[in-house]
């Protein structure tokens, strides 16, 4: 289980889920299972590479993508993908933990 040290919110663990077109969805998830976010965005008519995914850097989620950042987890692709008045960012995993990926798109 691979768990990511937010400040201010506490120690949360990631759940890598799919939806329903088989892309990957990412939730952080407290000791309870009380969600405190969900990674990703899912944009079914927008093309992605293998291993890569939608992520939402707006809104709710603002404060906590630094820390996912700098992690070590996740590689930002630099590639943005317009969705209504912002850009979803597309990520993939580092080397590190490319193996958290299980196919799909």
């Amino acid at each position: 289980m691979v768990k990511v040290n937010f400040p201010t919110w506490g120690e949360h663990m990631m759940f890598i889920e799919t939806y329903r077109n088989n892309r990957m969805a990412i939730q952080f998830k407290d000791d309870e299972g009380m969600p405190l976010m969900c990674l990703t965005v899912n944009m079914p008519e927008d093309h992605l590479e293998p291993g890569e995914f939608f992520v939402k850097t707006w809104s709710e989620n603002m404060p906590l993508i630094p820390t996912l950042r700098e992690s070590g987890i996740f590689i930002d692709t630099l590639k943005r993908i317009p969705t209504g008045f912002v850009h979803a960012e597309v990520w993939k995993f580092t080397d590190d933990y490319a193996h958290l990926y299980k196919g799909g798109v």
